[in-house]
């Protein structure tokens, strides 16, 4: 982060995308970089199905390669089936100097 902020142009800016939620990461933004000499933005965004599937498919393949866990039948039927999309999402953390 201090590297960032020292060849940051003044008015220049930086983006980090991060899963990791705002309560997690804001901590390591506030306590690495000088106060007020930044803005800092958080936006979320929802993760589209696609992106869903394939997060859930590489944490439930383990040892497998994308490849192999999408010809594994049943995996790919439990990933589908989980259903739980809504609630994952990134976010972007936009940095203003």
């Amino acid at each position: 982060m201090n590297e960032m902020h020292r060849v940051t142009k003044v008015n220049g800016f930086y983006t980090i995308i991060t899963y990791g939620s705002p309560d997690m990461r804001l901590s390591v933004f506030l306590d690495s970089l000088p106060r007020d000499t930044y803005e800092l933005r958080v936006k979320e965004i929802p993760l589209s199905f696609m992106a869903n599937l394939i997060n859930s498919l590489r944490s439930k393949s383990k040892n497998k390669s994308l490849t192999d866990a999408l010809k594994d039948k049943q995996l790919l039927v439990s990933s589908v089936m989980e259903g739980n999309y809504s609630t994952n999402k990134f976010f972007i953390d936009r940095i203003k100097f």
